[in-house]
């Protein structure tokens, strides 16, 4: 309704792809539907130029962040598509606007038992767990991730350690992987 009153008012972001003369769109498939279904014949765009699939995927992701917050399910999938693509969790958190630990944690979401990740993706009041509770699961053998998900999915944090008990505690047997002391700077 509001592009039959005013228009397209947001860029489509269009890229091409080398030896290809198409445009192709990154961002705004919904609005040039909704354009075409109103019968306008042009829309605004945005041309990125020549650039890959990762950097296309980039855009994409920062678009969208702008509109509305992505899903679990939509971080997981993109963390995954990055590192499938070679980069590391440092660049993809700078493309992702994201922290290094929870990159880390969406990727060993994404590579989790199947029942884990969709338990994962969903909020603990629809069944699902927290990422603390499906990342405690998915240091489970496969096997028993399976039977773990069944009995913490929709449960608490609390309620899923006692069913799990408690987490083991890290034990750092390498010095040089130990944690470096912070240096106090005093009080102004």
């Amino acid at each position: 309704a509001s592009i039959r009153e005013v228009g397209v008012e947001t860029p489509i972001n269009v890229r091409r792809k080398r030896d290809d003369d198409h445009y192709y769109i990154i961002d705004g498939q919904h609005r040039l539907a909704a354009a075409k279904e109103v019968g306008l014949e042009m829309v605004p765009i945005i041309t990125h130029g020549y650039i890959d699939d990762v950097d296309a995927k980039t855009v994409a992701y920062r678009k969208n962040l702008l509109r509305r917050k992505p899903t679990k399910k939509e971080q997981i999938d993109t963390c995954k598509f990055f590192s499938k693509a070679g980069l590391g969790v440092v660049e993809i958190a700078s493309r992702l606007c994201l922290a290094k630990s929870t990159v880390s944690e969406y990727l060993t979401l994404a590579r989790a038992n199947p029942k884990l990740r969709a338990a994962a993706e969903k909020k603990t009041s629809e069944g699902g767990m927290s990422n603390k509770t499906a990342l405690r699961v998915a240091k489970l053998p496969k096997k028993q991730q399976g039977k773990a998900v069944e009995r913490v999915a929709g449960r608490t944090e609390k309620q899923a350690e006692v069913v799990l008990g408690p987490a083991k505690p890290k034990i750092i047997t390498d010095p040089s992987k130990a944690p470096k002391p912070t240096q106090s700077i005093g009080v102004l």
